[in-house]
Parts: structure tokens; sequence; C-alpha cells
């Protein structure tokens, strides 16, 4: 009764976000009552409904306060293209948390790259050694080479490229 009143696990959310836990299978995927908790603490996207943990808006807000929060989305969201590759753009280390394939995959690590460069410290090890995609790093963020594969801190050309954007760069 008193956990289904939509109003009382409003207010008792706004409190305490964890009462999240505690309130009915319907409320936990009542979009404004889930992102009441996430905006307070994103680590309440795990006591979610499944509705709301396939929602990009809920999970999105989630993964940008904690990036730990990407293995609470939904299955529907961690195995979307479009979605992972927004979620890297926005929070990269939310990367850690995917697929091992989104990794691997060099067209969305080059967009996600493009978008943030920072993504380029949590691709897989052949995406890091992959000449396009740290070139592309490299030019929006030269303090990137850190995080390439010895191929291409070796090549002349991304090297020159980073002392260029950063002189301290050098030392990668």
């Amino acid at each position: 009764a008193c956990r289904t009143s939509r109003e009382l696990v409003l207010m008792a959310v706004e409190k305490n976000p964890l009462s999240l836990q505690y309130a009915s299978d319907a409320q936990r995927d009542d979009h404004e009552i889930v992102l009441a908790a996430v905006e307070k603490n994103p680590v309440c996207l795990r006591f979610a409904g499944r509705v709301c943990k396939a929602n990009w808006d809920i999970v999105l807000r989630a993964i940008e306060r904690s990036p730990v929060c990407f293995q609470y989305a939904d299955e529907t969201c961690k195995s979307d293209r479009d979605f992972v590759l927004r979620a890297f753009a926005q929070t990269p280390p939310c990367i850690l948390y995917a697929q091992s394939a989104f990794r691997g995959d060099d067209e969305l690590m080059r967009e996600a790259v493009q978008s943030n460069p920072r993504c380029l410290e949590f691709a897989s090890d052949a995406c890091r050694s992959d000449r396009k995609i740290v070139h592309a790093a490299v030019e929006s963020d030269p303090s990137c080479l850190r995080f390439a594969g010895d191929s291409c801190r070796n090549d002349r050309e991304i090297a020159l490229s980073a002392v260029r954007g950063d002189p301290a760069c050098w030392q990668y």
C-alpha cells in the first residue's frame, strides 16, 4: 500500500535515493522516480526496473556521473552501437564496462576518439596501434600519445603532430 503510492515513493527517493530499492516494480520503472534517484545517486540505476535501465536518458545521466553505472544498463543499451558510441563520447571510462567487441571496433573507436580523444586510453591494443585512430586522437589532444601502442608512438608523423601540439609530449 505505502510502497505503491507514487507521491510517497517520489518523496522518499528525493530524501534518500537508495529507497528506490524498496519501491514496487511499477515505481522502479517510473521515469520520474528513477531519474530523481539517479540525479542524487547514479548508482541507484542498479535498483531501477528494466524499462528505466533501457532508457537512454536515464542511463546516460547515470553514466555521466559515474561510469561504473554502465554495468547496470539493460543489455539492449549495452549492445546498441549508437548508444555505446554516445556513452563513450560522453564518458570515456565507461568503455571499461562495455562489451570487449566495442573496444576493438576500429570504426566505433575512430568515431569515439573524434568526439573525445581520451577514449583511446580504453581502446583495445589493436585500436591503440591503428594509425588513423591514434592520429585522430593526437590531433585533438596531443597528450593522448601516451595511450598509443608502441608502433604509433614511434611513428614519426604521429609523434611530430603530438609534439607540435604540446612540446611536453616528447616524453611519450
